[in-house]
């Protein structure tokens, strides 16, 4: 389940990679300046739509899980339907404060006074996120990841950079901008609808949902979700809100450029967290802690085993990919890469986060997302005003890297799994010998340009690949790239009909 759900949803990464065209459209007809404070404006809209979904998205995978033992469809039709309307309420009330605060936020404590009106328009999306999160929870309740990926890597980015090309040609700004958004969030949650139509009510006369009511016992589970998950997002924008304070909108937007492309490599771990989270659920509530452990090395093996050409990539190509946005974006080069450093990190032990919400601890992880965002709020307010964007960097990435730590160690001593084997070598001897081989060859042939960065690329990568099947697949693996061929080969009969 896990080889089959890890390759939908890596393939659907690979095709939601054109979301950083977003904002490379943004930086490109718009300017650096209203690129900055897009990024300024969506971080706030992002860290309230976490507390608008109030945890339910993952409370309502755990509650189906449960609910699907008894075989009772209808209650777990009613556990989507109270979910909804939970949410629904409470991602009304924070829309509605939102939007009386926005000017306040705006204008006091961000000090960006253009910002208000764009604000006050994306508090009409809060709702629709929120909905849209619990339909696609309770579709990955049943294990399949498809329409997560519809949504995420199709729909909204499409919509999104379409309407932002359309409101250019109008004539409109930031607030044009922000309708933009608002109808890529619309977009998503059709899809999202279709998919809990077609999948929580795929038996014949079956509705999605009930008729949902008020459940303040599911929201109490959530709640320590949702302040962990406001607490996380809120740590990993701290930056933005920090130099949009202390710096310029100019100085966010060459964070913001290579803060996209670093996220690349986080992607990795989310193709594994849709299907790993509903299993880590049914396996911690049956107590099958052997079947936990060997689900817990797959995925953290497969993450740096995919994670390390994303860096190589990024890492090798780092200027040429910011000089996409423009030139004045080169300089965050060197952020760039020790942004992806930290994501890789965190990606690799990623799925600590998921093992603790899902055995019952979720208070245990808040307390820990706490304390990295104090952690991480002290040390940039210490190196922003210093090193500007290269100083978040670091803040960051060595953040992360003692979050995960203390995540492992807690899963280790609480549980007593650990994902460690021996087939944890394979890829870090990979990585590191081809990366090797990538340093003597660029030190006796000449350097520069994106034809060189391609060329060292392609040798890391044909490098790293053959030390892989050189070193051999364990079973597991053997599973995923065979599910991947007859993937690709069922894409390419479609594609070409006629050929071979």
């Amino acid at each position: 389940m896990i080889a089959k759900g890890a390759v939908v949803n890596f393939l659907g990464i690979l095709a939601g990679a054109m979301r950083p065209l977003f904002t490379i459209v943004v930086a490109r007809l718009f300017g650096s300046a209203t690129f900055g404070f897009l990024m300024i404006g969506w971080s706030a809209i992002e860290f309230l739509s976490k507390v608008g979904i109030a945890g339910l998205d993952k409370g309502v995978i755990k509650f189906i899980s449960q609910r699907k033992e008894s075989g009772d469809r209808h209650l777990v039709r009613q556990t989507v339907g109270d979910a909804v309307v939970t949410g629904l309420l409470v991602s009304s009330v924070v829309a509605a404060i939102g939007f009386a605060l926005a000017p306040f936020i705006a204008n006091e404590i961000l000090d960006k006074p253009i910002i208000g009106p764009y604000l006050r328009v994306m508090m009409a999306a809060l709702p629709l996120m929120t909905i849209s999160a619990i339909f696609l929870g309770a579709v990955k309740s049943f294990k399949v990841m498809k329409f997560d990926i519809y949504v995420k890597s199709f729909a909204e980015p499409i919509v999104l950079v379409s309407a932002s090309v359309l409101v250019y040609w109008l004539g409109f700004g930031l607030g044009g901008l922000a309708l933009a958004q608002v109808a890529a969030v619309a977009a998503g949650l059709a899809v999202a609808w279709w998919g809990v139509c077609k999948i929580v009510g795929r038996q014949p006369g079956d509705a999605p949902t009930t008729i949902g009511r008020w459940r303040p016992g599911m929201l109490g589970f959530s709640l320590p979700i949702s302040v962990s998950d406001m607490t996380y997002t809120l740590a990993t924008r701290l930056d933005v809100f920090i130099m949009a304070v202390v710096l310029t909108e100019q100085h966010v937007a060459l964070y913001a450029a290579a803060f996209q492309f670093a996220v690349l490599i986080r992607r990795v771990k989310q193709s594994f967290d849709p299907i790993f989270t509903p299993i880590v659920s049914d396996l911690a509530t049956s107590g099958q802690t052997d079947r936990l452990e060997r689900s817990y090395s797959l995925v953290m093996r497969w993450v740096l085993a995919l994670g390390l050409p994303v860096f190589a990539a990024i890492s090798l190509l780092g200027r040429d990919l910011l000089e996409l946005y423009g030139t004045e974006f080169v300089p965050a080069a060197s952020a760039l890469t020790v942004l992806a450093a930290g994501y890789l990190i965190n990606g690799a032990f990623g799925p600590t986060d998921t093992l603790l919400i899902m055995s019952g601890r979720q208070r245990l992880n808040m307390v820990n997302t706490i304390a990295f965002t104090a952690l991480l709020a002290v040390s940039q307010l210490l190196v922003i005003p210093r090193w500007g964007v290269f100083g978040a960097a670091v803040s960051v990435a060595t953040s992360l890297t003692l979050l995960n730590v203390v995540r492992f160690a807690q899963v280790y001593f609480l549980l007593r799994i650990q994902p460690f084997r021996r087939a944890f070598v394979k890829p870090l001897a990979a990585g590191g010998i081809a990366w090797l081989t990538v340093v003597i060859v660029a030190s006796v042939t000449p350097t520069g340009g994106v034809v060189t960065s391609l060329w060292h690329l392609g040798l890391f990568l044909i490098s790293y690949a053959a030390l892989l099947a050189a070193f051999g697949s364990e079973p597991e693996e053997s599973a995923i790239i065979e599910a991947s061929r007859s993937r690709l080969a069922r894409i390419v009969r479609i594609a070409w009909p006629g050929g071979g």
